[in-house]
């Protein structure tokens, strides 16, 4: 599903304070796997994340997606990529506050074949698998796990093949970052890839395998 191969990414290139953020990374991803990117702060996790889900582009070596050289896309078969393969969960939901959950999911869907009713249909049912009660109320008005329970449905709702979740539990307590975990888990059962970037251990011991990244490079599996 996804191969790297001698990935470098430098930042401020041919200027004194270029920075590497990623170094020679190789990496393969096979259709299904629920892998974790572990690492501290800097060590190049989003970077990596960034690159693999078509935000950015690496500054040399290849990046194969289901075959294809996603290196050689146009900005408009990255844009289709993006949207047919990628479903993006980050640390902070980033949810349109003054709308409800259910038009908040349905934004996605904007492009998708069928009416609005179906649309938002779709957008319910999505809310409710992961356990989103359906309420007339805006979004603002959730507790910060609702809120990421919102987003992650906003994340799945197009039936993405992978899933990368950056950080998803970092701004929430223990419970629900258990039920974030979960979801992530049955997400993965239901035959999509998972990739989670975290710098937490117990986490990512969770998962099929564990990548550790460290200044970026890729240190052990």
């Amino acid at each position: 599903m996804i191969t790297l191969k001698n990935i470098y990414k430098i930042f401020n290139e041919c200027k004194s304070n270029e920075k590497v953020a990623l170094k020679d990374v190789n990496i393969d991803i096979a259709d299904g796997e629920f892998v974790a990117i572990i690492g501290k702060s800097g060590a190049g996790k989003s970077t990596l994340m960034n690159i693999m889900a078509c935000l950015d582009t690496a500054t040399s070596g290849e990046y194969h997606i289901d075959g294809e050289d996603a290196t050689k896309f146009s900005a408009d078969k990255m844009a289709y990529v993006r949207n047919k393969y990628f479903g993006i969960i980050t640390q902070f939901p980033f949810l349109l506050d003054n709308v409800s959950p259910v038009e908040n999911v349905v934004v996605p869907l904007a492009y998708s074949k069928g009416n609005k009713k179906d649309r938002y249909v779709r957008a319910a049912e999505t809310l409710q698998s992961v356990g989103v009660e359906l309420r007339k109320v805006k979004t603002a008005s959730l507790s910060g796990g609702e809120q990421q329970r919102v987003a992650i449905a906003r994340a799945i709702v197009n039936n993405p093949k992978i899933i990368f979740a950056d950080e998803p539990t970092g701004n929430l307590d223990n419970e629900n970052a258990e039920i974030v975990m979960k979801i992530l888990k049955n997400i993965n059962n239901d035959g999509k890839t998972v990739v989670l970037i975290t710098h937490d251990l117990e986490l990512a011991s969770r998962c099929d395998r564990v990548i550790r990244l460290e200044d970026g490079k890729i240190q052990n599996e």
